[in-house]
């Protein structure tokens, strides 16, 4: 792992793994991925669908989402002390009960955990997809950088395992007996590709891209189901669809090629 004397600033930054992928395409199916990953977390998905925003907009939460993980791992220190703060004004506004009268909190410190592993696992996870896996000694370093993003929230970084055998065993644990079937979780598989926002090329021609999203967001929503864990996928009772694994890698394959187009 990386020294534990580095400050955690050494862990942010140009020179961070995690730096890498801000301008990376693969990271697009990775925090949609994420983000039902977060979903399904009962706490998780119980703030997510009571917040208006998100029902009404999910996309844009998703792009909060990627402008927030460019302040948290940027190289200003004051900009990410502001940025954590506003997450944190912003989660203390997330408590209440679910549909099953169980409480939620946003700001409980194992919540808050589980996100940052979802972005972390969706990480590695969106390399090894696209035939690009990374090493050992890459993969603890971008570990580290997480662990230090949880403590820049002021969260102790504990919350999370130390190690990463440790990692995967706390992962494997939560998706086998903390996820379920929640109504985020389908919000962001069956309602968020039907908004679809246009690619830039496509803009000036709504009625073109109306048609190309009949088509793209199903494939999306596939791709994105064949890529979550098997348990969750059984226990949401998620639809197979014949050729989704085969559309899952090949989506990878082709988002992992397109960064050396230019």
């Amino acid at each position: 792992m990386t020294d534990p004397a580095d400050p955690p600033g050494a862990l942010f930054g140009p020179d961070s793994q995690f730096h890498r992928f801000f301008n990376d395409p693969r990271w697009a199916l990775a925090v949609v991925r994420a983000t039902v990953l977060e979903a399904a977390h009962p706490q998780v998905g119980a703030a997510l669908a009571d917040n208006s925003t998100f029902v009404m907009h999910p996309w844009r939460r998703l792009r909060n989402t990627l402008v927030s993980l460019q302040r948290m791992f940027g190289p200003d220190e004051a900009v990410r002390q502001k940025e954590a703060s506003r997450l944190n004004r912003l989660h203390a506004r997330l408590s209440g009960t679910d549909a099953r009268e169980r409480p939620y909190d946003a700001m409980d410190p194992a919540v808050r955990a589980w996100v940052v592993a979802t972005l972390f696992e969706s990480s590695v996870t969106m390399c090894r997809l696209s035939g690009q896996p990374l090493d050992r000694a890459t993969t603890e370093r971008l570990y580290a950088e997480f662990r230090a993003f949880l403590a820049a929230l002021g969260v102790d970084p504990d919350h999370l395992p130390a190690t990463l055998p440790e990692f995967w065993r706390y992962y494997d644990r939560v998706v086998e007996e903390e996820l379920e079937d929640t109504e985020a979780l389908r919000i962001i598989l069956f309602r968020l590709f039907d908004h679809l926002p246009a690619p830039p090329l496509l803009t000036a021609v709504p009625t073109v891209w109306a048609a190309g999203r009949a088509l793209a967001g199903p494939a999306l929503g596939a791709i994105t189901v064949a890529s979550l864990p098997e348990p969750l996928r059984r226990r949401a009772g998620l639809p197979e669809f014949p050729g989704a694994q085969t559309l899952m890698q090949s989506a990878y394959l082709a988002t992992g090629l397109a960064r050396f187009l230019p």
